[in-house]
């Protein structure tokens, strides 16, 4: 959270190892009390950290400058040690045992070399992960770099973080393999809002996110083969069987030519994963544990049950609320009597 941040940065000298440098961070820390909460907003501007309700959560783009830092060998960038030294270094500039000369030709240099090696030093191919899926265009090797997954034979690729979420090399595996992965959670809207999608792989190899709007493009479809899948249970609508089919459970009937039934719920449900046993509980008993992972609009977390409603559609049952105590009744105050 932002005020374990705070606490953070004032007691960052605790992680310091030299003992000079930690005595002269040891009462200031990070930063001041004046620009301690602007540095946390400067990092929410620049996109390396997000707001999720209370809390403050990195984003891809923090990991890979630290990454980076890491494998170029700049780990003082990431450190308060270079804090702790700029300290010490100034409190001996107070004692005259140093120059503000000396100080700023240390600044002077310090910047110069971190530049140096940005420019000329490349990260290595060995500190890098390789998919292991062959690329869908070539069969070449696709190997991650730092700001996508490139086959090594072709020029197909596909960037590491898409809407504000990195991917795994693991994930790219499968969404080459079976051309669709998901769903799955953590992307980000330009609005900054959280949302999950599945991620399908096209015919002409272009990445597009699916919300399940193709369970829903009936006419012209060709219907999927759900003949190697078992089925989760009678559909609530028409009674045939529901199936996985992209990011939602399906009706059989709603998918293809001459569809008819629209009954789909989908594999997640306000960031709440919908595991497939539990849309078996809800088709057969007509409702499922209590899932705990609900996310509201406005980012608040809920606990409810997932209930098949009146019409066939999928819906919200919530816990009963524990009824209020009633204040006991207000005793009447005895008087003191007077003494005889």
């Amino acid at each position: 959270t932002e005020a374990t941040l705070l606490s953070a940065m004032e007691g960052a000298g605790k992680l310091v190892e030299d003992d000079e440098l930690r005595a002269a961070m040891e009462a200031k820390g990070l930063g001041t009390p004046a620009t301690r909460a602007a540095i946390i907003e400067g990092l929410i501007y620049e996109d390396y950290v997000h707001r999720e309700g209370r809390e403050l959560v990195p984003t891809p783009k923090a990991f890979s400058l630290l990454f980076a830092l890491h494998v170029m060998s700049i780990p003082e960038l990431a450190s308060p040690e270079l804090t702790g030294e700029w300290e010490h270094k100034l409190k001996l500039i107070e004692l005259r045992k140093f120059t503000r000369e000396e100080f700023m030709q240390h600044i002077s240099q310090l910047v110069t070399n971190v530049v140096s090696i940005i420019k000329t030093g490349d990260i290595p191919d060995t500190a890098f992960a390789t998919v292991p899926a062959p690329c869908p265009k070539c069969g070449g090797v696709v190997q991650e770099n730092y700001r996508k997954f490139q086959c090594q034979k072709c020029d197909f690729s596909l960037w590491k973080v898409v809407s504000g979420r990195e991917w795994s090399p693991d994930e790219v595996a499968e969404l080459i393999t079976k051309r669709f992965i998901g769903p799955l959670t953590g992307f980000r809207s330009r609005q900054g809002r959280p949302f999950a999608a599945g991620l399908r792989l096209t015919d002409d190899l272009r990445l597009e996110f699916d919300f399940g709007q193709r369970s829903a493009a009936g006419d012209g479809e060709e219907a999927p083969d759900f003949g190697s899948q078992e089925p989760l249970g009678a559909c609530p609508k028409c009674g045939a069987r529901v199936f996985e089919h992209g990011v939602t459970y399906t009706c059989e009937k709603t998918v293809g030519a001459g569809h008819s039934c629209d009954f789909r719920s989908g594999r997640m449900i306000l960031q709440q994963p919908v595991e497939r046993e539990q849309m078996k509980k809800l088709l057969a008993t007509g409702r499922t544990d209590l899932l705990t992972g609900f996310v509201s609009k406005k980012g608040r977390r809920f606990k409810a049950f997932l209930v098949k409603t009146p019409d066939g559609k999928v819906g919200f049952e919530f816990q009963p609320r524990a009824a209020k105590e009633r204040p006991d009744e207000q005793k009447p105050v005895k008087k003191k009597g007077r003494a005889a």
